[in-house]
Formats: structure tokens, sequence, C-alpha cells
């Protein structure tokens, strides 16, 4: 019924798709273009859209502002606090209210946009090198194909999802139409901010219409959490571009002339690439002709992820600011955790800090699970593609629902698959709201407490 025939799907497959599609993470065991058919594709679609936007959120979005009931729930909107709105509880209803509202528009105007690209620009007319497209079904002059293709990849983009229906080398067929990859990059920056910055970004405005220049106060949410996507993403770039420019091998990506011959086209890949490796998982490049040191910082920006309340996973942006201005407070000798003249309680940086650690543990024992498992019991990964890096590699993937990979998620066997769709779903909820829930849950209080003794440490 969901399938085209021209691939066996395994259930462990289906499994796995499903998990991927529900957390939107973008990895694949089978290419979604000519595995599944319309109505296939259409269930994947759905699953993002829930599984990004938020299944509570949706639900007080559609009680609060279809059926215009004010009434919401207790555990309701605890519930959708956790999953999208933060930890601002008193405004949760409407930060759920502005942020699905604008990403709901957007989504209208962006499907519209992509489909008439999509039925006016064929690969082929700017692109013929099959090596870089791949197999790939145009849907130039088809207006059918081409608003399937526009509404799918839109709610695959803004949630961050990294699904494609093109061919099998995800958006490398429109490798050089920069028009194309800049849509992309504003859906998927958009929907990877977060909501409550999209709630402070039209406050921001409605404030600006009310009060003209008068300045506007910003939550140190949307500060923390823009400044360091910014920040890591800038660095992240340009370390990228130094490992690639200093890389001799002349298969690599940097030096191969079908990528371009002056250096502008694979300048803006690598800036696509390391945006899209934030959560996106869209990729113009393979990443096997990267160097291993970009393969790094690539997995470095995949754990660290988007922004938290977002569509997108890993241990989220704030969570990484807060511990780098932590350790620089701890340097300069701060009493306290302070930024942007605010201070930062002392429980959300040991919060932070045990995010990161735990993170770290799961990744490497997924990682540990899935090579152990590969070398001993069948899949179909290369024994060249089994190097802990590529294994982290791709685990982090999974792990920051972004969904890039290196070739190895095609050749998983079932544990690894079991594995990594747990991962996905960690990733995608966050560690705060699966490991740590139970645990926020049980706050045991005593009256009295050990004798404190001080211990060395490193």
């Amino acid at each position: 019924m969901t399938q085209t025939g021209n691939n066996y799907v395994k259930y462990s497959d289906a499994f796995f798709i499903t998990a991927s599609s529900f957390s939107d993470t973008g990895l694949v065991t089978l290419d979604t273009y000519n595995t599944w058919n319309w109505f296939g594709q259409a269930v994947i679609a759905i699953l993002i859209f829930i599984g990004g936007l938020g299944i509570f959120a949706l639900k007080i979005f559609i009680i609060n502002v279809i059926f215009m009931k004010r009434k919401t729930s207790m555990s309701d909107l605890q519930l959708v606090g956790h999953e999208r709105a933060g930890r601002d509880d008193n405004s949760t209803k409407k930060i759920i209210r502005d942020s699905i509202g604008l990403l709901l528009i957007i989504f209208i105007l962006f499907s519209i946009a992509l489909s008439i690209y999509f039925y006016n620009v064929d690969p082929k007319e700017i692109s013929s090198d099959s090596s870089i497209t791949g197999k790939y079904i145009s849907p130039k002059g088809d207006w059918g194909t081409s608003f399937r293709y526009g509404i799918f990849h839109c709610i695959s983009a803004l949630n961050n999802a990294g699904f494609d229906i093109i061919g099998e080398n995800s958006l490398m067929p429109y490798y050089h139409n920069i028009g194309l990859q800049v849509m992309f990059l504003i859906l998927f920056i958009i929907g990877g901010v977060g909501y409550p910055a999209i709630h402070d970004f039209l406050n921001w405005i409605r404030f600006k219409v009310k009060n003209g220049r008068r300045p506007y106060r910003w939550k140190l949410f949307t500060k923390i959490s823009v400044s360091t996507y910014l920040i890591v993403t800038v660095i992240g770039f340009t370390l990228i571009l130094g490992f690639e420019l200093g890389k001799n091998n002349i298969d690599s990506f940097w030096h191969q002339t079908k990528y371009g011959g002056n250096g502008a086209y694979k300048i803006w890949a690598l800036i696509f690439t390391t945006f899209s490796s934030r959560s996106a998982g869209f990729a113009t490049i393979p990443m096997n002709n990267l160097s291993g040191g970009s393969i790094f910082i690539l997995t470095a920006l995949m754990f660290i992820g988007a922004a938290p309340a977002s569509t997108g996973g890993g241990i989220r942006t704030t969570t990484f600011g807060i511990l780098i201005i932590s350790i620089f407070s701890k340097m300069i000798g701060h009493p306290s955790v302070r930024a942007f003249k605010r201070k930062v309680d002392d429980e959300i940086v040991k919060m932070s800090a045990l995010v990161f650690i735990i993170s770290i543990i799961i990744i490497s024992i997924i990682a540990f699970i899935s090579i152990s498992s590969l070398q001993s019991y069948a899949g179909d990964v290369d024994d060249t593609k089994l190097g802990f890096l590529e294994i982290m590699f791709e685990a982090s993937s999974a792990f920051g629902t972004t969904g890039l990979s290196t070739g190895v998620t095609k050749g998983l066997n079932v544990a690894s698959k079991i594995a990594f769709a747990i991962l996905m779903f960690i990733g995608q909820f966050g560690i705060s709201s699966t490991i740590l829930f139970w645990g926020n849950k049980r706050n045991y209080s005593y009256t009295y407490d050990y004798i404190a003794e001080d211990i060395a440490i490193g």
C-alpha cells in the first residue's frame, strides 16, 4: 500500500524509517524517492510534521486557536512545556500559539515558492555530472510532482528532518542551484531557533509597532540560544574551510573540478553543510569526500544541535552556551555564571553539565554497540567505513536528529537499527525530558545531610 515494489522492505527497515521520521532525523536504510509511493511518502511527511511541531503543542494549538477553547489542563501545559515551550510555564499557550501560527504561515508560503522553483528548474540545465547528481527524478514541467516536492521538502526542511524524495543523493542534483538551497537554509534555521525565540521575536515586532524606538528587552533564552547558534556555526565553518584547504588529496572535495573551479560554489557548499549539520541533514556534497578534520567538526556540530523547544535535537545550543560561559566565569574568578547582564541559576548550570556528560556516555555506548555488532553479526557496512570516527559521526547524526551520513546507516544490522532508533528519540525529546525526567519528578528533601569533606580532583 505504501511501497513502490522497487526495494524489499524488512520490518526492521520500516521500524527504523518510522522512528527516523517521527524524530525528524532523516537517516534512512532505504532511499525514500523510489522505495515508497506517494502514499508512503505522505505518511512520512505526516510523521515529520507531528514529530517536529510536537504532539502536545499541536493539541494545545488546535484546542485554543482552531476551536477557540481557552481552558487547558495543567497536565497538558506541563507536557507541552517540556516538549516545546521551554521553562516559561506562565506563557506556554502564547508561545505555542505564536510559534505554530508563524510556522504554518511560513510553511504555506515556502511550499508555494518551492513548488514554483521545482516546476521551472531542471538540474540538468546547470549540472550534467551524474557523479554529483546520482539517480533522481526531475519534477520540471510537472505541476503535480512539483507541488508534491514543494510540500514534502518544506515540511522536511522546516522541521529539520533531512528527508527528501528527489533522488539517492539528497540535494546533490541541485548542487549548483543556490536559490533553492537558500530557501532550504531559511527554513531549517527558523525551525531550529526554538519556539520561545520565535515568540520573543513576534513580541519584539508588537513592541516596536506600539513603542517605536524604545529598546526592547530580549529574553535571556533568545540571546544565549541565537548567539551560540551563530558563533558555533561561524567557528565550525572556519575550521572546516581550513581543513579542506589544507588537504592535498586530489580526490578530496576541494580539489575536484566537478564541484566548481573558482571556489565560490565550494565555499557555499561548505557553508550550507555547516548550517545543515546543526540538525537539518540535507547534503549537497558527499560526506566521504571531506577530510577527517571536517568530519570531526561536523560530528561536534551535530552533537550540539539546535535550540531547545525547537524542531531539532542534540544537547541544544543553550546547554553548550551555558557550559562555555560557566568555564570562562570560573577561569576569571566570577562567583556566579553571568550572561548578558543576567545571572544563570546554579541549578541550570549543573543540569547543563549533567546533560553534556550523559549525552557523551549514551552516544559512546550506542557507537560501541553498533561497531561491535556490525563487526560480528551481519550488516552490510564496508570495513573501510567502520572506523570509530565514522560510527561516532553516524551516532551524533542520530542524536542530533540531523540525518547526515557517511554511508554507514544503509548497512546497519537489526541491533544497530534499534540502538540508533533509541538514540534518535532521546535526541529529539532531549536528555532532560527523557533520561532525567523521572528524576525530576522525585525531588527528595532532607532536613539534615552528611558532613561535607574535601576531595582532590584533576
